[in-house]
């Protein structure tokens, strides 16, 4: 191989890497963009991937609900247009992110993604169609007195949420260990959207560690267990 050849082959693999890293910031974006690229594209198709359920409770509008996690998921995809662009979006940002793979795989070439999915749109304030609109489960004056007695722990997770899943037998431990210091709360923020919002557990899981009412450790994402007890030892 020669040395043009070498430096071709170099210069092809550079720009595909920026290619990939601009195309990567160009299709997610955050909430009041997502608006004004919907706005802007008169072809635009919204697809909202969360559940029936999720999307009735409220939804972008003129958003078209496919179920990620109906098995007939990549059936449905076959019936679209692949010429226009589809902007796509569930509750945070794990299925759209998945439902997108799929999508890419199956030939949708132009598509956008929500940033922090309906989190985030709502905490930018911004308009929701909302048919069969639930209260939450947990009241917001509800949840700080709750928080406001003793030690406690709040893990905010999702059924559909992997990292939940994983974190959950480590809370489960964590309760056996710590049974009189220690009160752990588990908040579904499918059930409680709203106050999701308001507290910004956008990002699940969403750990908040509370002694007598004031915050004094968060922690977003997976952690593991030994990170979680060196804040409670550290803290109460």
């Amino acid at each position: 191989m020669n040395f043009f050849t070498k430096a071709m082959m170099l210069f092809l693999v550079s720009y595909s890497i920026q290619a990939c890293i601009a195309q990567n910031k160009d299709y997610l974006l955050s909430a009041p963009d997502f608006q004004q690229a919907v706005l802007a594209d008169k072809d635009a198709v919204v697809l909202d991937v969360r559940t029936p359920t999720e999307y009735s409770e409220g939804y972008l509008f003129n958003a078209h609900n496919i179920d990620y996690e109906d098995e007939q998921f990549e059936n449905r995809l076959s019936g679209l247009d692949r010429t226009k662009t589809y902007y796509v979006y569930c509750l945070g940002g794990s299925r759209s992110a998945s439902a997108i793979k799929i999508m890419r795989k199956e030939g949708f070439a132009n598509i956008k993604e929500l940033k922090g999915g309906m989190m985030a749109w709502r905490k930018a304030d911004l308009p929701v169609v909302e048919q069969n609109a639930k209260t939450d489960a947990i009241a917001h004056d509800e949840y700080l007195k709750m928080v406001e007695s003793g030690y406690v722990l709040v893990d905010f997770y999702a059924p559909w949420c992997m990292p939940c899943k994983k974190l959950e037998p480590i809370l489960k431990s964590l309760g056996e260990t710590y049974t009189n210091k220690l009160k752990i709360v588990r908040i579904n923020i499918d059930e409680n959207v709203k106050l999701a919002v308001k507290l910004s557990a956008d990002e699940i899981p969403v750990l908040k560690l509370y002694n007598n009412g004031k915050l004094v450790w968060e922690e977003r994402g997976l952690v593991s267990r030994e990170t979680i007890t060196t804040a409670i030892e550290k803290f109460q």
